[in-house]
């Protein structure tokens, strides 16, 4: 198989979007106070004070961060035919196990 990127030209934009949104919306969650901020803050020894400098900045560099790792995520499952299982004659499908 010769590399090729006409894959790209067939994907779904809004499912790089939304899987994004819901990455980031699973890191903010996890490293919200309800969930593991204390542990990893003091894992990091991290000093918390009541200054929000950066947080925006950085929350919106994680979303797109998280929206680039969507995009190579599915840009690697199209390239490695993984979208097509069941449908190559060289994998058996469930049914014909």
């Amino acid at each position: 198989m010769h590399p090729s990127f006409h894959h790209i030209s067939h994907f779904n934009p809004w499912a790089v979007l939304v899987s994004g949104v819901i990455v980031w919306i699973i890191g903010a969650v996890w490293y919200s106070p309800a969930l593991f901020s204390k542990q990893w803050m003091a894992a990091l020894k991290i000093v918390p004070d009541s200054s929000k400098k950066g947080l925006a900045s950085g929350m919106i560099a994680s979303l797109v961060g998280d929206w680039i790792l969507s995009f190579v995520l599915l840009h690697f499952i199209l390239w490695s035919g993984a979208d097509r299982f069941g449908h190559d004659e060289a994998m058996p499908a469930p049914g014909r196990l």
